[in-house]
């Protein structure tokens, strides 16, 4: 076993052998870079990780993007049906794609590899040091998007992250912002495009400012060959409220890694999961929420459907903070 994730890590850190770029993700690559260097790929040794062993992941010799691939605009609403045109914005293989995008773009997202400034949230909320995936994600990322939401926006942002290429590894990242007050509603959609294996391994981070709200759909629809490792972490201010809703309907590996701080009195946070396994899927969901001051109140419910010889794990953890009195923390799976 050990032999599998010192080899996988090696041949990571070869891929992250490469000369800087002036762009915003330089922030987090060469932290990234250190950190994976040093956790490498988890093991069933760690808590965290006991049932979930992540040598099938490990024994495949991934590789990166070259980013020249040519995608019909047919076959990406053939696998993201439905889209929503006002705010669509496509990666594929972790890559932007403009003449994928929406006909009207949407003005909150940049992406990250055109930004020379990156944004106060990146890197900030998802952990390198304490999480080897987000470690390999700051390690590699490519592109990925930065949004910031300034008002009460109805129209919904639609991130579409396909995988067209067989054996090629993607680490997108989202970065989400809001001012004071900001609404919205953002989807971040993880698709095949055709049958062939590969492996998306994103983080979201996710700031949500006071009396702000934020809905984030994340779905994980891809082949049944493909891995898929998700990383979500979300800072709640004062009177602020972020709802998830995760579901995973497809990928032979799928991990969902949850973590939620609520950092201002009045702050909520709904963290929703359905997952559907058939066939050898191994489904595994870990959720973390930090009541980190008093008056807050979190709602967790998850459900699964399980077929075959399919497997699921769900591990949710509540920390009440012992200065946070008058917490409302519900939890049901």
């Amino acid at each position: 076993m050990s032999e599998v994730l010192d080899g996988a890590r090696q041949r990571f850190l070869a891929l992250a052998r490469r000369e800087p770029a002036a762009t915003a993700l330089e922030a987090i690559r060469e932290e990234g870079r250190a950190a994976f260097a040093e956790q490498g790929l988890p093991g069933t040794h760690l808590e965290e990780w006991r049932y979930t062993n992540v040598a099938p992941l490990a024994s495949v010799e991934w590789a990166s993007a070259s980013g020249a691939l040519a995608v019909a605009r047919s076959a990406l609403e053939a696998a993201a049906t439905p889209v929503f045109a006002c705010g669509l914005e496509t990666f594929v293989d972790g890559r932007h794609h403009a003449e994928l995008d929406g006909s009207q773009r949407a003005d909150e997202v940049q992406e990250l590899a055109e930004a020379k400034a990156a944004p106060a949230a990146l890197g900030s909320l998802a952990d390198a040091k304490r999480h080897p995936f987000v470690a390999l994600n700051g390690a590699l990322a490519e592109d990925g998007a930065a949004i910031r939401l300034e008002g009460d926006d109805p129209r919904a942002i639609h991130l579409v992250f396909a995988e067209a290429t067989a054996d090629v590894a993607s680490h997108p990242r989202v970065v989400i912002e809001t001012a004071p007050g900001a609404r919205g509603t953002l989807i971040v959609d993880h698709v095949s495009l055709g049958r062939a294996r590969h492996y998306s391994n994103a983080v979201i981070e996710v700031q949500v400012g006071e009396n702000a709200s934020v809905d984030l759909i994340v779905l994980q629809r891809t082949n049944a060959a493909s891995f898929h490792t998700g990383h979500l972490a979300g800072r709640v201010e004062r009177d602020g409220r972020l709802r998830t809703h995760v579901l995973t309907l497809g990928g032979c590996f799928v991990r969902n890694d949850l973590q939620v701080t609520l950092a201002g009195e009045g702050a909520e946070c709904v963290m929703n999961g359905l997952y559907l396994g058939s066939g050898d899927q191994l489904i595994d969901n870990h959720t973390w929420v930090d009541h980190a001051v008093p008056h807050g109140r979190s709602e967790e419910l998850y459900k699964g459907v399980l077929g075959g010889r399919s497997k699921g794990v769900f591990r949710g953890r509540v920390m009440v903070r012992p200065d946070a009195q008058k917490t409302d923390a519900r939890q049901s799976n």
